[in-house]
């Protein structure tokens, strides 16, 4: 009887927390999801998962990008959001984005729909929000069709957490694109996949080329061999990668993307921290690389590849593998949890931990995060 009550005993003290605190109730969520047997309470978890969306929308409304330096691609989206009100829906294929016209005439949408969107952090806050919610659509619908229900509470925490440490906070455009693009290559033999392409194509002109790879890659039965040769590859252009550019750019094509690299002469990351995920994420995918299975085992071990062979071209790596952005726990639970759960367990534990100091600034401040409100914001304005 007790053990029957359980799940709905633990819900009601998450609720009472998510009044409390926003941060420490999306963490304990996590951890719930990733000890509890949810195969007869399917329900539950679903609802679960819509809080951590919510519970992550309003940690990063949290953050005060007005200020930020690091961010450039917010002023000149909020820039572009501000003329936008001046322009018609005939505009967009030449102004601002052409041909990546999906960013512009949403915003314009929402701004004669009658949303006044007069800051940075709104324009940046409304992205992440929709891109989110969608991402939570394609999760529920798509992500766990093939795992066993016993596994989808794991499977959940696993992916939120992951998305709360990367909180998708640059790129804005391709944030958007690659959320249409996991809907594409969820429906790679029919229709739809081509109009949800050309979605993912018009918020961001990279994910035509990528989605039909991806199309190529969940396809095909790809061996160890052909992966070494693509490795090979890889390393090959990236030796040669300012050579190839200068080659690509002297017969016209694609000069303002190329010659933003070409302007590059040193080794340079976005984010220390991401390049360290993305080592721990390629020697799990190496030590237990005979335990991943799936539909999504050659995109995992490409992603893999291009992350580390681009390493050190300032966002190249995140552009191209923008999809491990929002599934890097996703593809580390597929990775692990059949033979190894407990130290996928032990995996989410750690992370939380880390999420933890770093978002509740225990031990440093960080940047611009609870600048809007308090982490503790409910509990203050009761008192």
């Amino acid at each position: 009887m007790l053990y029957s009550l359980f799940p709905q005993l633990i819900l009601l003290i998450l609720l009472f927390l998510v009044i409390i605190s926003p941060l420490y109730s999306f963490v304990l969520i996590v951890f719930f999801l990733t000890v509890y047997d949810f195969s007869k309470t399917h329900y539950l978890r679903k609802f679960l998962s819509l809080i951590l969306v919510f519970l992550l929308i309003f940690i990063f409304g949290s953050i005060d990008f007005s200020s930020s330096t690091e961010i450039p691609d917010y002023y000149i989206y909020y820039q572009a959001n501000t003329l936008l009100k001046g322009y018609s829906l005939n505009d967009f294929y030449i102004w601002p984005f052409q041909p990546e016209f999906g960013w512009s005439a949403y915003f314009w949408s929402l701004n004669k729909l009658g949303l006044d969107i007069t800051e940075i952090n709104q324009v940046a806050l409304i992205n992440f929000s929709t891109a989110l919610l969608l991402f939570y659509l394609w999760f529920e619908i798509y992500a766990l069709e093939d795992i066993e229900k016993k596994f989808h509470g794991i499977a959940t925490a696993s992916t939120y957490l992951f998305i709360s440490v990367f909180t998708l906070t640059f790129l804005q455009r391709q944030s958007l694109s690659v959320v249409f693009l996991l809907f594409a290559i969820s429906n790679n033999k029919n229709k739809k996949f081509y109009l949800y392409l050309l979605l993912a194509s018009i918020f961001h002109i990279t994910s035509l080329p990528i989605g039909i790879l991806y199309k190529f890659l969940i396809n095909k039965n790809i061996g160890k061999k052909i992966f070494l040769i693509i490795f090979i590859i890889f390393i090959i252009f990236r030796i040669f990668f300012l050579q190839i550019l200068s080659a690509i750019s002297s017969l016209g094509f694609a000069n303002g993307k190329i010659d933003f690299y070409l302007g590059l002469n040193s080794f340079s990351v976005v984010s220390i921290r991401l390049a360290l995920y993305v080592l721990i994420f390629n020697i799990i995918l190496f030590l237990f690389f005979n335990d991943l299975k799936g539909k999504f085992k050659n995109i995992i071990i490409f992603t893999a590849i291009c992350s580390i062979s681009l390493l050190g071209i300032n966002l190249a790596s995140e552009r191209l593998n923008f999809i491990t952005i929002y599934l890097y726990g996703y593809f580390i639970f597929l990775i692990l949890y059949k033979r190894n759960t407990y130290l996928l367990v032990m995996f989410n534990v750690l992370f939380l931990i880390l999420f933890i100091i770093e978002r509740s600034g225990l031990f440093f401040n960080p940047a611009g995060l609870w600048s809007e409100y308090s982490d503790w914001f409910f509990l203050k304005n009761l008192f």
